[in-house]
């Protein structure tokens, strides 16, 4: 899938203490021969910190006076298999957290965090 997209809103958590093993997952299924985009597992070993791998991948994360993350910001332009990442991030990240996207032709989503996993959702809109 490659088309433009924005996001919308999130509601978004993963606790200072479970940074560094969210982090080093990513790293590991990357090493695995995945990619995002156009980025392979060179890019990303030397990230520095776990805000920079994330730019890396097209997402600013912000913190909280405690250090727990507490915002995600897609700032790239064109969708770039997210939910990959996600899928690492995502035994990590608090219950019922999400993130809200708009892609072309007006097409919505969610990418929602339940159970240690993330799935896509689309909403029903009733005029």
């Amino acid at each position: 899938m490659s088309y433009n997209m924005s996001q919308m809103k999130n509601n978004f958590f993963i606790d200072k203490d479970k940074i560094p093993s969210a982090w080093s997952d990513a790293l590991n299924l990357f090493r695995e021969g995945n990619q995002i985009g156009y980025y392979r597992y060179s890019e990303f070993e030397n990230a520095k910190s776990f805000d920079e791998f994330m730019l890396i991948c097209d997402w600013e994360i912000a913190f909280d006076d405690d250090g727990n993350c507490d915002y995600i910001r897609f700032y790239g332009e064109k969708y770039s298999d997210g939910e990959i990442l996600f899928e690492a991030l995502a035994p990590y990240v608090k219950e019922g957290s999400y993130i809200q996207m708009l892609g072309e032709e007006d097409d919505m989503w969610r990418w929602v965090f339940s159970d240690g996993k993330v799935t896509e959702k689309k909403p029903t809109i009733i005029w």
